[in-house]
């Protein structure tokens, strides 16, 4: 038993995590998300809120959905970027730091010339002091960038339009760590950013991470944002999550939403009910 950032105790029973919502209700959180399990769950939550099992005897760690935690309980993105600055200050560089555009107009950018090793990345009112090299071998989009002529230019500085500032600092954070934590309620706007970086391991991961994190009451909406991103694989595993738990899906699913599929994803609307009536007759 777990007691969530609701209050509400949360339950492994058999193979599914169950939610006492009451003195007498349960709910179905995430049903099957323990089929492997044979003994023993070890429960706890991680600090991206995130819940996390680990059956004993097992090293395999399941991580499952997300906002199990208080939000002042998540690890703060801009915590990481302090780690980061202090990674580069221990190497004898000034690493990867912040500033808002409003405190002193501007950031240093390390170097300073061409070719030199650190650049400033901003994006909306931040900036991100970071190296080059590591910019390069994390990120083709960046790697093409300093592979056309941006070192020649003189150019310092490099502006991301329109990008999600927290998605980019985890991205960063990860560049420097090696280590991929990212809260749940960024894991969408990061993939999206880490697949328009051309970041594809990582692009990948955070796509299975949305999968593993998914329930009946988000199945569509991230079916929704799967379509509206062109993400086939994840478009595909969420119609079968669909078919498989049709009843909890739409029962946890507002009509708005359904009509919103059927209206914009046609195509997917009309798999799913062709899928699921293949389901029913084969039962």
């Amino acid at each position: 038993m777990l007691s969530g950032a609701d209050h509400r105790i949360h339950v492994v029973d058999y193979w599914d995590l169950r939610r006492l919502d009451g003195h007498t209700t349960v709910s179905t959180v995430s049903p099957a998300c323990f089929s492997r399990y044979s003994g023993r769950a070890h429960l706890a939550v991680l600090p991206s809120g995130q819940f996390a099992a680990v059956a004993a005897g097992h090293a395999n760690l399941d991580v499952i959905g997300g906002g199990f935690a208080p939000s002042n309980q998540l690890t703060s993105a801009r915590r990481h970027v302090e780690l980061v600055n202090h990674l580069g200050a221990a190497a004898g560089c000034s690493g990867a730091s912040t500033s808002s555009a409003g405190d002193d107009g501007g950031s240093a950018s390390g170097s300073g010339g061409p070719g030199g090793r650190i650049v400033t990345v901003r994006v909306g009112d931040s900036a991100f002091d970071a190296h080059r090299s590591l910019l390069a071998h994390h990120s083709d989009y960046f790697k093409q960038l300093f592979d056309s002529g941006f070192s020649d230019s003189g150019a310092t500085e490099i502006v991301l339009s329109d990008v999600n500032a927290e998605a980019f600092v985890w991205l960063l954070a990860y560049m420097y760590r090696g280590v991929l934590e990212v809260p749940y309620n960024l894991l969408r706007p990061t993939a999206e950013l880490a697949g328009w970086l051309f970041m594809p391991d990582v692009y990948h991961e955070l796509a299975m991470r949305l999968m593993g994190a998914c329930t009946p009451a988000n199945t569509v909406s991230n079916l929704l944002w799967a379509e509206k991103h062109s993400m086939g694989e994840l478009v595909a595993q969420l119609k079968a999550y669909f078919v498989r738990y049709t009843k909890e899906v739409v029962a946890a699913t507002p009509r708005s939403a359904m009509e919103e599929l059927a209206a914009t994803c046609p195509r997917s609307s009309a798999d799913l009910m062709y899928l699921v009536v293949a389901a029913l007759g084969a039962s």
